[in-house]
């Protein structure tokens, strides 16, 4: 089901690959799937500590799973985060 719930998980991905370069195709895609498993590369966790924050804060809000929210709602628990309300 398409919801704004799919956006702010797509936004996730999107921020977590701007700030996690990738050397091929096949370690983008291993990334990935480990991500969904909620494990992020230590590399990552190590050197971008605020991201790794921010990046579970929009992967898995636990609104997901749990909760039936308004948009604001779930946008106000994301951009609620340090890092994010920081950048605004």
């Amino acid at each position: 089901m398409y919801n704004s719930k799919v956006d702010i998980y797509a936004l996730g991905l999107v921020f977590f690959e701007l700030k996690y370069p990738f050397s091929t195709m096949m370690e983008r895609v291993m990334t990935l799937q480990n991500i969904k498993k909620h494990k992020y590369p230590e590399r990552f966790v190590r050197e971008l500590p605020e991201e790794v924050g921010l990046a579970y804060a929009v992967l898995f809000c636990p609104f997901y799973e749990h909760f039936t929210v308004s948009t604001t709602h779930e946008a106000k628990y994301v951009f609620s985060h340090d890092l994010a309300s920081s950048s605004l």
